[in-house]
């Protein structure tokens, strides 16, 4: 494998979200820098085998089967690289930035407004694929936050009409974490919420799974037991870091 050839071993492995990360295998553990990147700090690859993101238990959302059909070569220097085509680009991009959503930066942002633009203008992203592109996949309500967070800091990027149509789809949880993170100056959230671990949840049948999914994680590629993990959540909510409602 070309990161084991690389001198990476890996330290963690996800059962649901199909990841994993690696680390150089003599590369110190410390953190010196929480609040900015540091030349000293621990960094890893993010491995993903699939183009699909997990919620929680019984929750998941992809493109399609036939995403890996549908890609466009692009030159890098001098080698050639598949990567995937409009309007599947810019909606992979969505929900990544949308799943992450807490702890986004804004250079995901950026970049997909960058895109967004560009590749309009080119002609090589409409937008009304890109809506049916959402709608045949039942993705509209996980792409909504990051192209909310596109027309914040971009106007006129995203057709009103697309954003009034996902905006009907998602839970007002998931709302409020949208209107903290731009109150907060699209800086990852310090201050951990319930909305932001229910955003997802549509309808009784979600919310109970993913309520399951606080009480007992069933991702096995967690670094601590769910006791361990109960705890933490106990302590976070005493010391204030963490609350019920996006704030």
């Amino acid at each position: 494998m070309a990161l084991t050839a690389a001198g990476l071993v890996e330290s963690r492995r996800t059962k649901y979200a199909a990841r994993s990360e690696w680390v150089p295998a003599s590369a110190p553990r410390q953190v010196h820098s929480l609040e900015v990147d540091h030349a000293d700090a621990p960094w890893s690859v993010d491995l993903h085998t699939a183009l699909e993101r997990w919620y929680f238990r019984g929750l998941r959302r992809g493109l399609g089967e036939e995403l890996p059909h549908y890609t466009t070569s692009v030159t890098i220097g001098r080698d050639s690289v598949r990567v995937l085509a409009q309007p599947y680009l810019a909606a992979f991009l969505a929900m990544h930035a949308s799943n992450e959503l807490v702890k986004v930066r804004m250079v995901r942002v950026v970049e997909l407004a960058l895109l967004a633009r560009t590749d309009v203008a080119r002609g090589r992203l409409d937008w009304d694929e890109f809506t049916y592109l959402l709608y045949r996949t039942k993705t509209e309500r996980f792409v909504y936050p990051a192209l909310a967070l596109v027309e914040d800091l971009v106007p006129g990027t995203v057709p009103g009409a697309l954003l009034v149509r996902l905006a009907r789809g998602a839970t007002n949880r998931t709302k409020r974490v949208i209107a903290a993170v731009q109150a907060a100056g699209m800086a990852p959230l310090t201050h951990r919420s319930l909305d932001a671990k229910l955003m997802w949840a549509s309808g009784p049948k979600e919310m109970l799974l993913n309520m399951s999914e606080l009480l007992l994680p069933s991702d096995d590629g967690m670094p601590l037991g769910p006791l361990q993990l109960q705890w933490q959540r106990l302590r976070a909510l005493w010391r204030g870091s963490a609350g019920w409602r996006a704030r």
